[in-house]
């Protein structure tokens, strides 16, 4: 039985040393269904969205980002050896600032192989009690590999990587 299965694209350029998402879809079936497609006009500073729920628009400032290139920005980010960041993120429930801060260098173990990964903690309002963690791989892009969240202390859900393609080439770790 498949819980979840999520097709997701972003289109994104660097202009002036600065990534900008241009174009982000994603897709998800299983036991819940959602749609977002973000189309970033940033001649105009205007993002404009589609979701199930409707069409959108949203006033794009610097760092503003989608989902999936928002990692891209954060392991740039890591490379510059910066160990906070903060980005506007547009999801399909709004816009919302992201936080985080790096946590240390680990690697992981997935059906794919093993992966060096910057293991990256999502900063959560207290209200939310609700705590995440994630691993983006150094080799591959700064591909999302794992990701945890624990919700109320006690409930805790990990996804895994179970396939995926960067710049055409399939995603394979290390073998030991």
């Amino acid at each position: 039985m498949c819980i979840r299965d999520s097709d997701e694209e972003s289109q994104i350029s660097w202009e002036n040393n600065l990534l900008r998402p241009t174009l982000y879809n994603r897709e998800q079936t299983g036991l819940s269904q959602e749609t977002i497609a973000v189309i970033y006009d940033w001649d105009q500073s205007v993002a404009r969205v589609s979701t199930m729920n409707g069409i959108s628009s949203f006033d794009l400032r610097e760092n503003t980002f989608d989902q999936l290139s928002h990692q891209l920005a954060i392991r740039q980010d890591f490379n510059k050896d910066i160990r906070q960041f903060t980005y506007n993120v547009i999801n399909d429930s709004g816009l919302r600032e992201y936080q985080y801060n790096i946590i240390g260098e680990e690697t992981i173990q997935t059906t794919l192989g093993s992966f060096d990964s910057v293991k990256i903690e999502r900063t959560e309002p207290v209200r939310t009690n609700r705590s995440t963690v994630f691993w983006l791989s150094t080799d591959w892009a700064g591909v999302l590999l794992q990701i945890e969240q624990i919700f109320n202390g006690s409930l805790a859900v990990t996804l895994k990587i179970q396939g995926g393609v960067v710049n055409e080439q399939p995603i394979i770790g290390k073998t030991d």
